[in-house]
Parts: structure tokens; sequence; C-alpha cells
């Protein structure tokens, strides 16, 4: 005697629909975070890069450079911060060694999630927003 089996394709269906919703908004939140860590990873290691070769002058300080080197990342749904470390003198007097100091960018990006935000999941260190800090540490040689 054969069963009918009518809706186990739905039933299916719906319990596999739930999943693959969450992979697929994962990756709208994924990818955009991705982005923005390779942005900063570039920006910070492109204004270390310029303050190890900064060489005192009347036009500009040590900190335009790396502002003007960092420019603005164009983040994803996101908001940054500078700060340097090291011996970027902006007073006008000349450092200790112009060159070869060895000098750090450090870019603290503050990421608020375009779908998943409002879930509470994954974990984060807000209710709405992931905080990553990138770092690079550059000296000329």
């Amino acid at each position: 005697m054969k069963k009918k089996r009518k809706g186990q394709g739905l039933v299916e269906f719906a319990l596999i629909i739930p999943i693959f919703m969450v992979v697929i908004m994962g990756v709208f939140d994924l990818f955009p975070l991705l982005g923005n860590l390779y942005a900063a990873k570039q920006m910070s290691a492109r204004g270390a890069r310029a303050a190890s070769v900064w060489k005192y002058d009347d036009s500009q300080t040590c900190i335009n450079d790396v502002n003007e080197a960092v420019g603005n990342p164009w983040l994803w749904s996101a908001e940054w911060q500078l700060e340097m470390i090291g011996d970027c003198d902006d007073t006008g007097s000349l450092r200790a060694a112009l060159t070869g100091d060895p000098m750090t960018v450090k870019i603290e990006v503050t990421y608020t999630p375009l779908i998943l935000g409002g879930f509470g999941w994954p974990p984060k260190d807000t209710a709405s927003s992931w905080t990553f800090t990138v770092q690079t540490t550059d000296q000329a040689r």
C-alpha cells in the first residue's frame, strides 16, 4: 500500500529557508566589514609611510602629511578615527632624527552592520556596532 506524501517538500523548505536567509544576510554584513578592514589597513600603511619619510619644512606638518596620505577611505556604514603614535613634532622644531624613526598610525573603525545589527547576533561590543583597530608601523631606511 502506497502512502501519500503531500507537503513533505513544503515542510523541508520551511525548515531550510530561515537558515538560508541568515546566511544570505550575513554575507551582506560580512563583505562591507572585510572591505572596511582592507581600506583601513591600506590607509594606515600609507599614513605610517608618510610619517616615517616626513622631513621638516615650513609648508606642512607631519600630521598634515599623514592626514593627506590617509585621505578619506570611504568606509561603508562606518566611522573612523586616526591616531599617530611616535615623534611627529608639529611645533616647527626639528625632530631628533628627521628620518629613520619608527612611526605608527592607528585607525579605529566603528562599523554598523547593515542587516544583522538589530538582531543582537553575532555578539558584538555594543548593541548596534562593532569596533576594530588597525595599526601599522613604518620606518624609513
